[in-house]
């Protein structure tokens, strides 16, 4: 009988995953609500639920669902519910709670080596109007052997448009484009700077 219960459970699980996969983010919710009143323990259902509550814009519930996540999780995968909640109070204007668990999952052993958790947190920075930090993140990521570099360079040149850099920022996505040539948004960036410098010079003269 138990593990006929077991079996059940486990599959509900795996549909649970693979709603996730195909971002059907409601059936997870409706999945994992009762699967995890009877496997309260789960860590990985818990950080799947929690992000899931989140797509369908159920802040207090997604919140507490990671927090659980959290508290259950060993101190070697911390860094994971710690990036969604990092995620979560992001998407909710949170900015400086976001960059407390941003920094947390950074400092993680693995986490550290993460570079998509140093861009997001590069995100953060850049609504907080941190340049400096951003940038410092963003390099961070470039450091990092497997992370996706060229979204690292299209982030740095979002900071160089912020701060009216505009050579550089041309540069960092002319970066970005020399790893990927087919990186759309990256095109798209150096397109929109077209015309920048005589923009500028035209400005100047106005008095």
């Amino acid at each position: 009988m138990i593990q006929k219960k077991d079996a059940k459970l486990d599959h509900i699980m795996r549909l649970a995953q693979d709603a996730n996969e195909e971002d059907r983010y409601p059936c997870v919710v409706e999945l994992l609500g009762p699967y995890l009143a009877k496997r309260p323990k789960d860590v990985y259902a818990w950080a799947l639920y929690g992000a899931a509550l989140d797509y369908t814009e159920r802040f207090d519930e997604s919140e507490s669902a990671l927090l659980q996540a959290l508290k259950l999780a060993p101190p070697s995968r911390r860094f994971i519910p710690q990036t969604s909640l990092a995620m979560l109070y992001h998407k909710w204007g949170m900015f400086d709670k976001a960059e407390l668990f941003f920094s947390r999952a950074c400092r993680g052993t693995i986490g550290k080596k993460e570079g998509h958790i140093w861009i997001l947190r590069s995100v953060n920075y850049l609504k907080l109007q941190k340049f400096n930090r951003a940038k410092k993140c963003l390099r961070a990521a470039i450091a990092i052997k497997d992370s996706d570099k060229d979204e690292a360079y299209l982030n740095l040149g979002a900071v160089f448009v912020a701060q009216r850099k505009y050579k550089e920022a041309a540069n960092a996505f002319k970066k970005a484009l020399k790893i990927d040539p087919g990186y759309e948004e990256a095109r798209q960036a150096l397109g929109n700077l077209k015309g920048i410098s005589k923009a500028v010079q035209k400005a100047k003269s106005i008095k």
